[in-house]
């Protein structure tokens, strides 16, 4: 049977998850049951009706995203140098190439090498999938770990989700040379546009390792519904809540351990007497 993670799973409003992403179903589950779930992908009606959601949702939320937004991108251009969005190429629904908006939480022209080895490690191995943020990543600008952590950075894709690119709910958007890292069972995340949160940023981030987030998408491309819509929806202002925190102890102890490593040495008996 499929292992699962006590802790994520816990109490967990959703459907058993599927954590072993290499199934390509429950082995009591026949493939024609699992296909008559997905009749919503299928049909186009929940298409319609989540972009709708996704349409009305913003506009309804425009008078408190503009005033944020627009108090983020001036201490970009006030703290920093360079453009104030940060463009990034991902891969969405089905394949197909985008530039993602964000807004610049580091330094212009910093190199992404770190990254790209830091998903390698993840992906090959069963350590959590713990962000750079945590692990000292000193590229940020001042106040660029804040917005990381309290995703101000991604409220530029909004307008990725208004010209149809994403969704509000979806996927996290993967980079190019991420997709080298995914089986063809895993490529099942692609059925679906990428999202601004989704069902691993609200169980399992900075928790479950690479397979396990890679389960998750596929197990919200399978069972993709506007009530599971709902859910994911309801439970992101808790997840972000819990990523500041868990950032600020993160970033107090980096700075506990500095002080430490810097601080000079006592002197000698010695050298006092």
């Amino acid at each position: 049977p499929p292992r699962r993670s006590a802790k994520l799973t816990h109490n967990i409003p959703f459907p058993q998850l599927l954590w072993q992403s290499g199934e390509s179903t429950p082995a009591n589950q026949e493939p024609r049951t699992l296909a008559s779930r997905s009749w919503r992908l299928r049909t186009g009606a929940y298409l319609k009706a989540k972009r709708w959601f996704d349409l009305c949702l913003i506009l309804a939320c425009l008078p408190i995203v503009l005033p944020v937004f627009a108090i983020a991108g001036c201490w970009v251009m006030a703290v920093s140098r360079g453009p104030v969005f940060f463009r990034q190429q991902r891969v969405g629904k089905n394949g197909k190439v985008f530039t993602l908006y964000k807004f610049r939480s580091m330094g212009e022209g910093v190199s992404q090498d770190p990254h790209r080895d830091h998903m390698r490690s993840l992906a090959k191995s069963q350590r959590p999938m713990i962000k750079l943020d945590r692990l000292g990543d000193r590229r940020f600008i001042p106040g660029g770990r804040f917005l990381r952590s309290s995703g101000l950075d991604e409220l530029p894709q909004l307008l990725n989700v208004l010209s149809g690119d994403m969704s509000l709910v979806g996927p996290r958007p993967c980079l190019p040379y991420e997709c080298e890292f995914f089986s063809a069972k895993q490529c099942e995340r692609f059925q679906v546009a990428p999202g601004l949160t989704g069902l691993w940023q609200v169980k399992g981030r900075n928790e479950a390792t690479f397979r396990q987030m890679s389960a998750m998408d596929v197990y919200y491309s399978r069972r993709a519904s506007f009530w599971f819509d709902l859910a994911i929806l309801s439970r992101t202002p808790a997840a972000v809540s819990r990523q500041v925190m868990g950032d600020l102890r993160e970033s107090r102890r980096y700075a506990l351990a500095a002080r430490r490593t810097s601080r000079p040495a006592a002197p000698s008996a010695g050298l006092l007497l």
